[in-house]
Order: C-alpha cells, then sequence, then structure tokens
C-alpha cells in the first residue's frame, strides 16, 4: 500500500516530499543509512549530466523510515556532477547532540 497514493499530485502543490510525507502520510521520515561513492559516470548517465563518460560522479543512495513505525518511506538513488556539486558527508554514532557539531571548512585558526 502506498503511503501517499497520490504522491505526484501533493508535489504539484508543494515542493518539499518531507512536508507532504509529514502532513499527507502522517509519517515522520528519518533516515536510517546512507551511502556515497565515487564512481566513473556510465555513458547513459553522462549523457543525462550532459559531462564525459569517463569522467567520475557521485552516486548516492539512502534509505528513510518513519519514525514510529519504523516502515520504509523513501529511498533515494541519485548520481551528482562532482565537478560542479561538492558533497560532504557527515557521520555519527547513535543519537547526537546538534549542539556539539562543528562548522563545516577548514580550522583557520591555527
Amino acid at each position: 500500500m502506498a503511503v501517499v497514493p497520490e504522491l505526484a499530485a501533493a508535489l504539484r502543490g508543494d515542493d518539499s516530499l518531507h512536508r507532504v510525507l509529514s502532513t499527507v502520510a502522517k509519517v515522520t521520515p528519518r533516515r536510517v543509512w546512507v551511502r556515497a561513492s565515487a564512481e566513473t559516470l556510465r555513458p547513459d548517465v553522462a549523457a543525462q549530466l550532459d559531462v564525459a563518460p569517463s569522467g567520475l560522479g557521485w552516486y548516492v543512495e539512502s534509505l528513510n523510515r518513519d519514525t514510529d513505525s519504523d516502515r520504509p518511506v523513501g529511498l533515494t538513488q541519485r548520481w551528482i556532477r562532482s565537478d560542479v556539486v561538492r558533497v560532504v558527508f557527515e557521520s555519527a554514532l547513535g543519537p547526537t547532540d546538534r549542539s556539539e557539531r562543528r562548522p563545516l571548512g577548514r580550522d583557520t585558526s591555527r
């Protein structure tokens, strides 16, 4: 059974998938895992991204589940141009206090 049976129609009125899932489907998505790898672009992907087939790109996959039911609500698979988009990954084990997060970028205080 679909979480949001008319997802395409719902997204036409709201550009936030998270907001549609929260308000229409009454679920609270949370990221369970994400993985990324630098890959040589397949010819079909390279053509869509308008880059040389021998170029590198990021291949990113992630899974979101509903916080309460643990039901999967989204699997995302995407290619990102590595020459245009800077990809930064941050990882933590277990629950974290967001106030402990450090800003991204190089430490220039030294």
